[in-house]
């Protein structure tokens, strides 16, 4: 009997979760490219591009072939996907199976590499865009995009923390929603209490941090003008 390795399965279940094959219908080509790599309104004004917001979005415009080359890249991923686990039925339902069982390994592997040419790609397209910035605020939308895919407040994305800190973070935060609208009368025990205090206290320290406040002072000053260029630049496609 040929078992399918735990490792090759995770390996798998990593991939899929990565997400980088969804594309939101409502958004245009260039619109949806950008935010692919972390480009957005937030973003520029976070990592304090403002001014330089449209060059940036123009370079979005001359790169179209290589937003093309990511489109294909992500549709081989999607089919990439369907394949895998097609191949994986047959490894279940044939489990003695040698060639079912190195399809199935092909297939995974032929998945793998197209990920990993479209992460390269994409890599590639933000290099080109933001080419010749300041390292220190490109760096800083590399921060923007890791937060931003907890589901953190925009200023909140100016702070680099580890994935286990934003999940912290993000539960910090659904405490202080629940409390807002029930009160703490809803914390009955004291270990309760104690957590809910300490997750106000994490929250005080991110809201107080200076790269956390410059990034709310420009957000409230430009963000409204970069959503105009963001209009300008890519809904006329």
């Amino acid at each position: 009997m040929f078992l399918i390795p735990r490792p090759m399965k995770t390996a798998l279940a990593a991939i899929v979760a990565v997400g980088f094959c969804t594309i939101a219908a409502a958004e245009t080509d260039l619109a949806r490219a950008a935010a692919d790599v972390g480009i957005t309104p937030e973003s520029i004004v976070v990592a304090d591009l403002q001014a330089d917001a449209g060059t940036i979005l123009g370079r979005f415009e001359s790169n179209r072939d290589l937003i093309s080359a990511i489109d294909t890249l992500e549709g081989h991923c999607q089919l990439g996907i369907a394949n895998v686990n097609n191949r994986l039925e047959v490894c279940r339902a044939n489990p003695g199976v040698g060639q079912a069982f190195q399809d199935y390994r092909t297939a995974v592997q032929s998945l793998r590499t197209f990920h990993s040419q479209l992460d390269n790609a994409k890599a590639e397209l933000l290099e080109r865009v933001t080419d010749g910035l300041n390292a220190q605020k490109i760096a800083a939308l590399a921060i923007w995009k890791n937060a931003a895919g907890h589901d953190m407040p925009a200023s909140f994305c100016a702070q680099d923390r580890s994935d286990d800190e934003w999940k912290a973070v993000k539960e910090a935060l659904r405490s202080e929603q629940r409390i807002a609208r029930v009160g703490t009368g809803d914390l009955d025990e004291e270990e309760e209490i104690d957590e809910y205090n300490a997750e106000q206290v994490l929250l005080s320290e991110i809201r107080s941090d200076l790269n956390v406040t410059a990034a709310q002072v420009r957000l409230t000053a430009h963000l409204d003008l970069v959503e105009s260029q963001f209009e300008t630049a890519f809904d006329a496609e």
